[in-house]
């Protein structure tokens, strides 16, 4: 065995123990929070307003129900995301929702997201909003390669929904 196959055989064998190794996603999740003068009705009102979202939400480039239930766990939405020179297309569903507080969104695509909002009153006419995204898929090399980069930007994304929610609605 030559030295070079040697060295392609051991990477390859590294690549498959850290693909095998499991972390937990948790970890690496990112969130950012802002506080807004609003009630937290109002503020509820502005996040869930599908209609609206494109205008501050920039973590999804577009953003259409697919089906006609209500906002509800269970209802879908189709996602595009812009990635430099290509578009990525999935399937979001809220997974869990809790009215006025909380939204939870899981996509079904590669990454495994999970995008979430959650509001909390701090004062009768203040609340605060934090929006997070975490990847599910729970591989090391996912984890120690795509994912920082994917976070990286997911947590750009993020901090500028919040300034242009803040700019746009309030």
């Amino acid at each position: 065995m030559s030295p070079t196959q040697l060295y392609t055989a051991v990477v390859l064998i590294i690549l498959g123990i850290l693909f095998q190794v499991e972390v937990d996603p948790a970890f690496w999740k990112k969130s950012v929070t802002a506080r807004y003068r609003i009630r937290e009705e109002r503020l509820w009102e502005l996040v869930t307003d599908i209609d609206n979202l494109h205008s501050w939400f920039s973590y999804f480039s577009t953003l259409e129900s697919i089906d006609e239930f209500p906002l509800a766990p269970g209802k879908q939405y189709r996602v595009g995301y812009n990635f430099f020179i290509f578009r990525y297309n999935t399937i979001f569903r809220i997974t869990r929702l809790e009215k006025n507080s909380y939204i939870e969104l899981v996509g079904d695509g590669f990454m495994k997201p999970i995008v979430q909002a959650r509001m909390q009153p701090i004062s009768a006419d203040r609340c605060e909003l934090t929006l997070s995204v975490e990847l599910l898929r729970k591989s090391l090399l996912f984890q120690s390669t795509v994912a920082p980069v994917m976070y990286f930007i997911s947590s750009q994304h993020l901090s500028n929904s919040l300034f242009l929610l803040k700019l746009s609605n309030l």
